[in-house]
């Protein structure tokens, strides 16, 4: 058994006594324990990443919605961006007179 255990194809081993109390079904209560204490405390780490994950886009949304703001408050006191949407308005006006017109 020794050789299963350093070439780490076995962590434990017992006896095949399937009796109650054995060292076979202490072990196998034991890892019965270890897993559901595992999966217990995995849970908590996934539900912990969930809440992180959610304040980080948050966070994200916020900071990009910000930077958004910022470039449509620059873009609106831009004199090329007032002069080429006034050209576009007026050019919009000019279209719907011409089909009034027909």
């Amino acid at each position: 058994m020794s050789f299963l255990i350093t070439k780490n194809r076995i962590k434990y081993f017992a006896p095949a006594d399937y009796t109650e109390g054995s060292t076979l079904d202490n072990l196998v209560k034991a890892i019965i324990i270890r897993t559901a204490s595992n999966e217990a405390l995995e849970n908590i780490h996934y539900e912990c990443k969930k809440e992180q994950v959610q304040e980080d886009a948050q966070k994200n949304y916020d900071e990009n919605r910000g930077k958004r703001l910022d470039l449509i408050i620059s873009l609106d006191a831009s004199k090329s961006f007032e002069t080429t949407h006034i050209i576009s308005f007026a050019s919009c006006l000019m279209l719907n007179i011409g089909k009034k017109m027909k």
